[in-house]
């Protein structure tokens, strides 16, 4: 399988392979007059002479090219997904009972006139069946400008003479399915609906897709028996930076798929955020998310055992940021975020921008809780991290004996040592200073050198203290460390 799938709404590529279209599936689609009550007509004198999986079977997957409709056929179905949301791309989805299928039409805004529950007659002689990645289409000509033949769109002229609107307001119900038994081709482009499932971990609390870069993401919905399918969204979509939900889920749908040699991916993509509903707080593995999925930093350092841990999944840190790279005195690729309970440093794997005083979510899903030379870590990705706001990181008043005494509670948290005074070093911050308190003990006010360093490591510290210091605690190896963001940390 291919690193990353392509999006089969914005892309087309032909491959090959063969398949033999399934026998009908009943009552799949119902018309019913709900609220609001059907509307509009059919088009006089036109009705389907086929059905949707009959003219499918016209077309082998794998072939050459295209083929082209020849016969006087009518298909009619029912408007399954448009584009209204932004998960659909010049694309009508139909469905009727017995299949579904993608129409290429050159042509955006398509929700205007072929919205959801819109009934459409397709009169699909000249047009041509295709496929894409081994979905089957239906488009206007053979496109060869690629070097290769593929499916062409219709265009706005014969859409206007092959594609006819019918009544609208009408339902289509989604038909249940199971991952484990749903086939590559029986259901392709119907709505289904699966129940019981959930996003993986790694997955939950994460963006539907990739806005900054409007690019697409898969996201992996799973059962309790490990069964999985790519929940594929644009980055065009409205509901693109939205984050999935972490709890027990009912999922609609049109299913596609994504065919790569001999490998079949199975695909769905949800027309938008109503297509799914939270049906219970319990995940797989017996993790429940209560009535919040928020979870506190001291809760999470208490997790670890001297050993690496999963991190739990479905839970939300929520915390202010205390120290930053403006100064270049602290690791580029670590976030120090505290709440009321705790500190922790988040690992994130590369450099971040968060400033001081950011209030931020970190989704615990997918990370590892783990130690690096005596600090613990939540190690995570940049993704998993989100800025709500901005705020006052506030620093707890604590004595150098206080700090000693109780030091995995208050380590990657912002304190405040009052009567503090600074020795060694050769008066300059870079490198190891002790400091002093009058209480019991050091620590070591440690400054960044190297070929990175501090921008104050060569500025001398005040002398004579007492002072007052502010920075963040951090241990690294047996040691007990204090680093300032800044100079103003010391007054």
């Amino acid at each position: 399988m291919k690193s990353q799938i392509s999006n089969m709404f914005f892309n087309v590529r032909k491959v090959a392979v063969a398949i033999t279209l399934v026998t009908a599936l009943g009552g799949c689609v119902k018309e019913k007059f709900d609220t609001p009550p059907a509307g509009g007509e059919d088009p006089k004198g036109v009705s389907a002479n086929t059905t949707i999986l009959s003219l499918k079977s016209r077309y082998t997957i794998g072939a050459a090219t295209p083929v082209k409709v020849t016969d006087d056929l009518i298909i009619s179905g029912i408007v399954n997904a448009d584009d209204k949301d932004g998960n659909f791309y010049k694309v009508i989805t139909l469905q009727d009972s017995t299949g579904g299928i993608q129409i290429k039409v050159d042509n955006s805004s398509l929700y205007n006139d072929f919205p959801v529950g819109r009934r459409v007659f397709v009169k699909c002689k000249d047009l041509y069946l295709g496929e894409y990645s081994g979905l089957v289409q239906l488009g206007g000509y053979i496109d060869n400008s690629n070097g290769y033949p593929q499916l062409g769109y219709v265009s706005t002229t014969v859409a206007q003479e092959k594609i006819l609107k019918g009544k609208w307001g009408l339902t289509v119900n989604p038909i249940p399915v199971s991952i484990a038994t749903l086939d590559n081709i029986t259901y392709q482009n119907m709505l289904v609906e699966f129940n019981d499932v959930e996003f993986a971990c790694a997955d939950v609390f994460q963006p539907y897709a990739d806005v900054p870069n409007l690019g697409s993401l898969n996201r992996t919905i799973e059962d309790c028996s490990g069964n999985t399918i790519i929940a594929r969204t644009s980055g065009y979509a409205r509901f693109a930076g939205e984050k999935t939900p972490g709890g027990k889920l009912k999922v609609l749908g049109i299913f596609t798929v994504y065919k790569s040699g001999s490998t079949w991916t199975k695909q769905l993509a949800i027309r938008n955020t109503n297509d799914l509903v939270q049906t219970g707080t319990t995940r797989c593995d017996g993790t429940s998310i209560g009535s919040s999925a928020d979870i506190s930093i001291s809760a999470i350092r208490g997790l670890y055992a001297g050993s690496d841990v999963d991190a739990p999944c479905a839970r939300i840190i929520k915390g202010v940021v205390v120290a930053d790279n403006a100064q270049s005195n602290f690791d580029t690729r670590t976030v120090f975020v505290q709440d009321a309970t705790g500190g922790i440093a988040v690992y994130v794997g590369s450099v971040h921008n968060f400033a001081v005083g950011d209030s931020v979510e970190v989704s615990t899903s997918g990370a590892t809780i783990t130690e690096f030379k005596g600090l613990l870590e939540l190690k995570t990705s940049i993704s998993y991290v989100t800025k709500i706001s901005s705020t006052t990181a506030q620093a707890r008043k604590l004595t150098v004996a206080q700090i000693l005494a109780n030091f995995e509670n208050y380590e990657s948290t912002l304190v405040t040592i009052d009567n503090a005074t600074l020795s060694g070093n050769g008066g300059v911050y870079g490198g190891n200073v002790t400091l002093t308190d009058g209480t019991s003990g050091s620590l070591t006010l440690y400054t960044k050198t190297g070929t990175t360093p501090a921008t104050f490591a060569t500025s001398s510290y005040p002398t004579p203290g007492p002072s007052s210091v502010t920075g963040v605690l951090q241990q690294f190896n047996s040691t007990y460390q204090i680093s300032i963001r800044t100079t103003a940390d010391v007054q």
